[in-house]
């Protein structure tokens, strides 16, 4: 009797307890099995709500996979979210060759930029992704590499600063650094196609408005936070309006400190960093070789003249390639001749940070 009594608890207790719990946790979470030959053409995976998805373009895996998707929480998070959380897991027996897209849902109306954020569990970090926004179909969209974390969205705010001669804005990627107080610096950022683009922008399109009604006297630095990897760097471009342009400025870097630089005159504009081609930062080593404007490079061939920027001081030069090097262990971009090294710096620092620019 107690046995059967026994039993019948159980039962009840999975009925009105652990069923409910599985259910629960069942109908927040969405899982599907693609056959290699579905995810080799490109395949869709979407939250049971539709506001978030994970895309895999074409050849991103050859093999079959599994992706499961569910809503989840986290105990605290970077920034204000805007939406749900939810995490992710692609199981599969190989790396993705490509990046693939994640992408959240938004109902707000605002054009302020929109961040999707990737829990990082290997580094226990958030990582704000590059994100591009679909304004009309209130779409977010990132790309990563990362087969499992969590995701969550953040919308920047305008930001406006009384009398003062710094201002940066709400997300901390963007600031403006001025020679002197001026009633009020408005700062907003935008990360949707407002502009034809035809190099890869990757910064959001930063405004700011210092309220004057003429060109400065003085120049004021735009600082941006970015990371340069590869020797890949970005170029500050503003819109010129009149012309229906981005327009280059003269950009510089501080790449300990992860630090982009450029300057402007402009009291009013909207800004952003692009990648143009042929343009590298890094570390520059010297050697004594002819004592001529010319460098060694890996890169490019004998006889191709190359335009130099010290990141620091902005000294430029143009020289000529005439040898081969520095090798790719070194982790140096270019090697140049003493001559050439001495005129941004001394032969003692050893080496120094240059930007390097194919002259076409």
């Amino acid at each position: 009797m107690k046995r059967r009594l026994t039993i019948y608890s159980l039962i009840l207790i999975a009925i009105f307890f652990i069923i409910p719990i599985y259910s629960s946790l069942a109908a927040d979470e969405y899982s599907k099995y693609f056959y290699a030959e579905d995810i080799a053409n490109g395949a869709y995976l979407g939250s049971l709500d539709d506001q978030f998805h994970i895309s895999f373009p074409k050849n991103t895996y050859d093999k079959g996979l599994s992706v499961y998707i569910n809503e989840s929480s986290v105990e605290s998070m970077p920034v204000l979210n805007i939406g749900k959380v939810y995490s992710y897991y692609i199981l599969s027996s190989q790396k993705p060759a490509s990046e693939f897209e994640l992408a959240l849902r938004f109902e707000s109306e605002s054009i302020q930029s929109k961040h999707i954020w990737l829990y990082d569990y290997k580094k226990n970090i958030w990582e704000r992704l590059y994100t591009r926004v679909d304004q009309p179909g209130h779409l977010a969209i990132a790309s990563t590499d990362m087969y499992y974390g969590k995701v969550i969205l953040s919308e920047n705010m305008p930001v406006s600063i009384l009398e003062s001669d710094f201002a940066t804005s709400s997300d901390n990627e963007f600031s403006i650094n001025l020679n002197e107080i001026v009633d009020i610096i408005d700062i907003e950022s935008y990360n949707m196609n407002m502009y034809s683009e035809t190099l890869e922008r990757v910064s959001s399109i930063y405004q700011y408005d210092l309220h004057l009604d003429k060109v400065l006297d003085k120049p004021i630095q735009l600082v941006f936070n970015y990371e340069v990897k590869d020797w890949i760097m970005p170029t500050v471009y503003y819109w010129d309006k009149s012309k229906v342009l981005w327009k280059e400025l003269i950009t510089t870097a501080d790449l300990d400190n992860n630090k982009i630089y450029a300057s402007t005159v402009l009291p009013y504009a909207r800004v952003a960093m692009f990648i143009k081609p042929d343009v590298w930062a890094g570390e520059a080593s010297w050697y004594r070789y002819k004592d001529c404007d010319c460098a060694a490079s890996r890169d490019y061939p004998k006889g191709t003249e190359l335009k130099l920027t010290h990141l620091s001081t902005g000294i430029t030069e143009v020289i000529k390639v005439n040898d081969y090097g520095p090798e790719l262990w070194t982790h140096r971009i270019i090697d140049l001749d003493a001559t050439v090294f001495e005129k941004f710096i001394t032969l003692g620092a050893g080496v120094t940070d240059l930007r390097v620019e194919l002259i076409k």
